[in-house]
């Protein structure tokens, strides 16, 4: 089995490593531990709620007659600067010939922190419940 944490950003997943496996591995993107755990993270949020012309050309040109706009579904869309890491995300969380994947949600647990997660997990596809990294302090 494959697990991945995904935490909100690269010292909160080097601070996981270091607490969950002591002689880890810093690669490109993510920490891998001695006992397979593979931590990674994003650098804040990674995805956004799509702009208006995103959905439809004609909203391409504000107008009064347009508003308000709400979508049926809202669309998401990768924050250029910062596509590189989710690709890598992407990457780590594939799963192949039946191996079984255990995510770990490890962002802060306030609303932003779930929000940055359920976008990363919404755009990739893994929809599959997470498990929750809680911090007690």
């Amino acid at each position: 089995m494959k697990t991945v944490f995904i935490a909100e950003k690269p010292l909160m997943a080097q601070a996981i490593a270091e607490a969950l496996c002591p002689s880890y591995t810093k690669k490109d993107g993510y920490f891998l531990g001695s006992n397979n755990f593979i931590i990674t993270y994003a650098y804040g949020h990674l995805i956004e709620l799509s702009n208006f012309e995103d959905y439809s050309e004609h909203l391409r040109t504000w107008r009064y007659e347009d508003l308000p706009f709400i979508p049926e579904n809202f669309k998401l869309s990768p924050i250029k600067e910062k596509q590189t890491q989710l690709e890598k995300i992407r990457k780590i969380t594939k799963v192949e010939n039946g191996e079984q994947l255990l995510l770990i949600n490890a962002t802060d647990s306030g609303l932003e922190g779930q929000l940055i997660y359920h976008y990363i997990a919404s755009y990739l596809g893994l929809l599959k419940k997470p498990s929750r990294l809680h911090n007690r302090t």
